[in-house]
């Protein structure tokens, strides 16, 4: 009974294979195709300076070539030369698909390996051809090529810390796996018996991958798209959140990050707030202008992140006040790395008009609790202490008369 339903199912997907012949499912693939060159084209005309959409046009370019030829061409698609011209099109289409992705995400260190596939893969293709390797063998390594570089861009992309990335490469990564499973499936279908009464023969495959790929193809381009918009909502998100000059925190993320930290810790678990500021910054701007105190800015921002953990927090408090939050620390740390800031700061002095212009900074610390604000305030305390008495100093809220 199972049997004759299982029979019945795969009769039905023979059935529904058949309806389509093999000039329908041509011009499908080549309509499918061109929307993809247009819409690719357009995006790229409108989006030059985007990372990755150049690539995803010539890809589209390839694909649409690749399906033109059956449709033109059609008593000269089935010749030997057009196989390998149209498999050589499709190696480099994908890699340049691939190649776009890894520009728009930023993964620039893996496009080189992307290059070594292509010449291996149109090397093997060219020697297929030329010692008369049998077309079954020849398609099985090229479903083997293809699937494991679509494997290889999941790795990669599953390697990468979640926070680089935008949530729409989850999308990508789904028809990767897609296509991945579809060429080994292919290859798998390759050495079926070819018999014409088995319900799922090698011709069956070959039209049902036939389309399954066209639309994963289409898919795997609006996931491209996808991740451009991603990639440009984070980049806004980003901008929100990081000061322009010095590329940390702004005030606003800085508070809202604190917060997070500070409440998320045990109340077990000790932290330190630091502020520091810029001994006489003022003077430096009106005697040397301000292009020198941004200087100085960017220059005691690098030192001081130069002593940081990496779970440690920094942030712009004011215009040369910065807040350091260091977190499940204890206390006489805190103030060794204080210190170690303070003189290195004073020890390393900036370039103004070929002469070294010596910086220092005064440091006021106080212990993290509950409230943000309350630890705030102790810690603009201390340094209003350390300011009063003499600056380039640390002082701890509560160690002072």
């Amino acid at each position: 009974m199972l049997a004759d339903v299982n029979q019945c199912d795969i009769s039905a997907i023979t059935r529904a294979c058949s309806m389509y012949d093999n000039d329908t499912i041509t011009t499908l693939l080549f309509l499918i195709s061109s929307q993809l060159l247009i819409v690719s084209g357009y995006f790229w005309l409108k989006n030059k300076a985007t990372a990755g959409t150049l690539e995803w046009f010539l890809a589209a370019l390839l694909f649409f070539l690749r399906d033109s030829i059956p449709v033109f061409q059609p008593e000269q698609s089935t010749s030997e030369l057009l196989v390998l011209l149209t498999n050589t099109l499709i190696l480099i289409a994908y890699v340049l698909i691939l190649k776009g992705c890894f520009k728009a995400l930023n993964l620039n260190q893996h496009i080189s390996l992307l290059i070594i596939w292509v010449i291996v893969g149109t090397g093997f293709n060219l020697t297929a051809y030329w010692v008369g390797l049998d077309v079954i063998w020849r398609v099985s390594i090229l479903c083997i090529f293809l699937a494991s570089l679509c494997f290889y861009t999941v790795y990669q992309i599953l390697k990468t810390p979640k926070g680089l990335l935008p949530d729409e490469v989850a999308f990508l990564l789904y028809i990767l796996l897609t296509l991945t499973l579809l060429y080994l499936f292919r290859m798998a279908g390759l050495f079926l018996p070819d018999d014409q009464n088995l319900a799922l023969n090698t011709y069956t495959i070959a039209q049902l991958i036939r389309m399954a790929h066209a639309i994963c193809i289409a898919a795997l381009f609006y996931a491209a798209l996808m991740i451009i918009s991603g990639m440009r909502n984070k980049q806004l998100q980003y901008l929100a959140n990081i000061d322009g000059l010095t590329g940390i925190l702004n005030r606003r993320a800085l508070f809202e990050s604190l917060k997070r930290q500070i409440k998320r810790h045990d109340e077990t678990a000790q932290g330190y707030l630091l502020i520091i500021d810029i001994d006489y910054f003022k003077k430096i701007n009106d005697q040397h202008g301000h292009l020198i105190g941004d200087k100085a800015l960017r220059h005691i921002v690098e030192l001081v992140q130069s002593n940081l953990r990496s779970t440690d927090t920094i942030g712009r408090y004011g215009g040369e006040e910065f807040v350091v939050y260091f977190p499940n620390i204890p206390e006489n740390l805190t103030l060794v790395i204080a210190d170690r800031i303070r003189e290195g700061i004073e020890n390393s002095p900036i370039t103004c008009q070929h002469t070294p212009l010596h910086l220092t900074v005064s440091i006021g610390i106080a212990k993290a609790g509950e409230s943000l604000s309350r630890s705030i305030k102790q810690a603009d305390e201390a340094l209003y202490h350390a300011k009063q008495h003499g600056r380039n100093q640390i002082a701890l809220y509560g160690t002072y008369s």
